[in-house]
């Protein structure tokens, strides 16, 4: 299906996908500087970055974690294997009445509104999957038409490696964001200490430059499993 000017367009919701917070913290801890006010505050911050696409058609849904300020909804996480997690997450959150779905992670701080626009404008205009890559070959966004979606064909993606992006564009009717975003498995580098200060409101070394353009990460490396988005974070 093609949405038209004309059509009746589906509810839009974004899906922040996080780990229980103390959880994540034992599991992915935050540099010191950032301890005290912990992973709720990294996800506060993250949807304050988003919050001008919520209200209207589109509302926040929260799946796993604590529920930020200006969430419409907040889901558990359910499933014995991350792709399943996922998937039920969509479903989910499609049984709450929305048709486009956009599903995050808080491992992308670098993440802009307009990703998750570009990702709606996608299904819109009649993709059923539409994905974004990571620099490390996962992917760091992964929007799904509701009913379009194939969710057998979904669970059997290879999570937790870096073909991810790859056999996502492979699903029927699959799109792609162009963008390519780091996100991280640790916050134990220097790309990933910018990405928080800039998120936190400062710059890593007190200057006003901006985030410098993230080397790209060899493909065949596999994801650490600390990793807490599109791979395999343990159940809530």
């Amino acid at each position: 299906m093609i949405y038209t000017s004309t059509s009746i367009q589906p509810r839009r919701a974004v899906v922040l996908f996080v780990r229980n917070e103390r959880s994540e913290a034992l599991v992915k801890p935050l540099p010191r500087r950032y301890r005290a006010e912990g992973y709720a505050a990294l996800n506060r911050r993250i949807v304050a970055r988003l919050r001008g696409l919520f209200g209207g058609d589109t509302d926040l849904v929260v799946v796993g974690g604590s529920t930020p300020d200006g969430a419409a909804h907040f889901l558990p996480q359910h499933g014995f294997g991350f792709g399943e997690r996922i998937a039920n997450a969509i479903t989910d959150t499609a049984a709450l009445g929305y048709g486009d779905i956009v599903v995050i992670g808080n491992d992308c701080p670098t993440i802009t509104p307009q990703d998750i626009l570009s990702a709606f404008d996608r299904l819109r205009a009649g993709a059923g999957v539409v994905a974004a890559p990571a620099s490390d070959g996962g992917a760091f966004l992964i929007a799904a038409r509701a009913e379009a979606l194939d969710i057998p064909s979904f669970l059997r993606l290879p999570w937790c490696t870096p073909r991810l992006f790859a056999s996502l564009l492979e699903m029927p009717g699959a799109d792609r964001l162009v963008v390519v975003r780091p996100d991280f498995d640790s916050w134990n580098d220097l790309r990933a200490h910018r990405a928080l200060c800039l998120l936190f409101g400062g710059h890593a070394d007190g200057s006003s430059r901006a985030l410098p353009s993230s080397p790209p990460v060899h493909a065949s490396r596999r994801k650490a499993l600390t990793r807490i988005f599109l791979t395999a974070p343990p159940l809530i």
